[in-house]
């Protein structure tokens, strides 16, 4: 990851189906909202811990320095600070 954009493709694993059943019974700790804005998917995680709540948008694209451009864009415009993800 550099400068928030991550040129790894992800992979999906299967989890065990009594895990999956936890998470759902119980999401409190980590959810996700999924938005089409601008035709950009953007996932929204918001994860609470007993320290605070923190929030991590993500957005696979073909273009993604153009499109880091705009999400920084809405960031800023609506006063939301942020900061890029480490490795």
């Amino acid at each position: 990851m550099s400068d928030g954009i991550s040129r790894v493709e992800e992979q999906e694993e299967p989890i065990d189906p009594k895990i999956g059943r936890m998470c759902v019974a119980e999401p409190g700790q980590n959810v996700r909202q999924v938005f089409d804005w601008k035709g950009l998917k953007l996932e929204l995680d918001e994860t609470i811990y007993d320290f605070g709540t923190s929030y991590e948008i993500e957005c696979e694209s073909k273009e993604p320095e153009k499109d880091k451009k705009l999400i920084e864009g809405l960031l800023k415009d609506n006063g939301i600070e942020f900061s890029y993800s480490g490795s």
